[in-house]
């Protein structure tokens, strides 16, 4: 189902977490803000790739990722 902005935006934090661990994580989305969040994305078109990039390297934490509550941050 459609998830408002808000509860998106949430779903992402938690989904962003694991990946700053080295977990990778595959969403598939056709909203454009999501992929936001992504360090890589790849664009299918009639079950092809038609692009693919990479946004952050390899190394960095997920785009628009915020702290979490109460956990410091260095």
């Amino acid at each position: 189902g459609t998830l408002d902005t808000a509860s998106s935006h949430e779903v992402m934090q938690i989904f962003a977490r694991p990946n700053v661990d080295g977990r990778a994580i595959v969403m598939i989305t056709h909203e454009p803000e999501i992929t936001a969040y992504a360090k890589r994305t790849v664009h299918l078109v009639d079950g092809h790739v038609d692009s693919a990039q990479r946004t952050t390297p390899l190394a960095a934490p997920p785009p628009r990722l915020e702290p979490a509550v109460g956990v410091a941050t260095a």
